[in-house]
């Protein structure tokens, strides 16, 4: 979530990069940098971009108040982010209370506080801040500093769903495919997810092809379910690169090829996804579709059990108890 929070707000700040290598926001110093380009055009009307938003802001202006927390908080200067997010946000300023919720949900530069991040996430919530929506969602499904309710992360990934945030649609599917918060409807779970895929968000499209490979909706249909995984692959999700692995190891839907299965394991493995670290030692450890290599295989082993694969842990202790018979 923090690295969304950061995403958020580039757009914003991508004015004033001048700034950014140059100029602390509180002129704290002067850099090198501002002395060798302060006769630059380019810089000189950032710079005056700059100092109309310290006027305005002292002025009252919420508007300037809040693009001055965005350049404070991308400079990592949270205590003046919180200033003049705080100042925007006591003038009802919505991704004010936006970015203050997150800081102290997430404890970014602030003592982190749940209680104090929930209120101000709220506030930008009824004002129909889609992105405050979905981290209340996140917040009440997951149970982070507030009491799990599935009922209350329903309803905030509905109002961001039907906003078109593809996050809080792809929410939305796995709630109704969970039965949590909302009686399970697998139609109503697919609706969502194509709704997040055609926004190509990997997770409803990887979502989708566990769906119909696996039948969930009453019929199997290998075809349209790797369709699906294909998309979250190329865009590098792991877990749809092992899914399209398991396809080339079974033949479903794709003549069986141990060799394409190792690439799309070894894409996977290569992210530290277990499962797949797993799925290719397998592969080394008997020599399906690559050069047998024992080494190699314990390797991969050890680094899928130490990223939580309870099967990767038992061969390694299987693999111990072998020895010690041997010896």
């Amino acid at each position: 979530m923090i690295q969304r929070f950061f995403k958020n707000i580039s757009l914003v700040i991508i004015v004033f990069i001048m700034i950014f290598i140059g100029l602390n926001v509180y002129n704290f110093y002067l850099s090198p940098y501002v002395i060798k380009y302060q006769n630059d055009q380019v810089y000189q009307k950032t710079l005056l971009q700059y100092n109309n938003l310290k006027v305005l802001a002292e002025q009252g202006n919420a508007d300037a108040q809040y693009q001055l927390g965005c350049i404070a908080l991308s400079r990592q200067s949270y205590s003046r982010a919180k200033f003049f997010f705080t100042a925007a946000a006591q003038q009802d300023h919505s991704e004010a209370h936006y970015y203050l919720g997150i800081m102290y949900a997430q404890g970014v530069g602030v003592e982190k506080s749940s209680k104090q991040g929930i209120q101000w996430l709220e506030r930008a919530a009824l004002k129909q801040h889609k992105e405050a929506q979905l981290e209340l969602g996140i917040l009440y499904a997951t149970g982070e500093g507030v009491a799990c309710c599935y009922k209350k992360a329903y309803d905030y990934f509905y109002e961001a769903a039907i906003a078109g945030l593809p996050h809080a649609q792809n929410n939305l599917g796995n709630l109704y495919l969970q039965g949590r918060g909302v009686k399970h409807d697998i139609k109503q779970a697919i609706s969502w997810y194509l709704k997040a895929s055609e926004q190509n968000n990997p997770h409803a499209q990887n979502s989708l092809g566990v769906i119909w490979t696996q039948g969930l909706d009453g019929e199997i249909d290998y075809q349209k379910g790797i369709k699906f995984f294909i998309q979250a692959a190329d865009a590098g999700y792991s877990p749809a690169q092992n899914n399209l692995g398991l396809m080339y190891i079974y033949g479903q839907g794709v003549e069986q090829n141990y060799l394409h299965a190792s690439e799309y394991f070894l894409k996977a493995a290569n992210q530290n996804y277990s499962e797949a670290e797993y799925n290719l030692a397998l592969l080394y450890d008997h020599g399906y579709g690559v050069s047998m290599d024992k080494n190699y295989a314990q390797t991969l082993y050890e680094n899928a059990a130490r990223h939580g694969c309870k099967k990767a842990q038992y061969a390694l202790v299987q693999h111990t108890v072998a020895e010690a018979i041997i010896h």
